[in-house]
């Protein structure tokens, strides 16, 4: 395959890494400042939403699946032991 072998060898003389880095570099260098310093206050949302039913609603459902797990586990474990013995 000497496509693949010519494109490891183009990648290994580090030609597009320094120039994406330098892009990227550049690109940093060129947004402005208000930008990303300005923050912005969405506490009036995270506080008026409750998650806690979610919350356990999900764990309850985790659980069962464990359960379920756990027994099919267990009688996997239990049908060998009885085929074996």
């Amino acid at each position: 395959m000497p496509f693949v072998s010519e494109n490891v060898s183009f990648l290994r003389r580090g030609s597009i890494i320094p120039a994406a880095v330098a892009t990227a570099a550049a690109a940093g260098a060129l947004m402005p400042l208000e930008a990303s310093a300005a923050a912005v206050d969405l506490t009036s949302l995270t506080t008026a939403v409750d998650f806690s039913t979610t919350t356990t609603a999900i764990l309850a459902v985790s659980a069962a699946l464990i359960v379920v797990y756990i027994a099919i586990k267990a009688a996997k474990f239990v049908l060998g032991m009885v085929r074996t013995g």
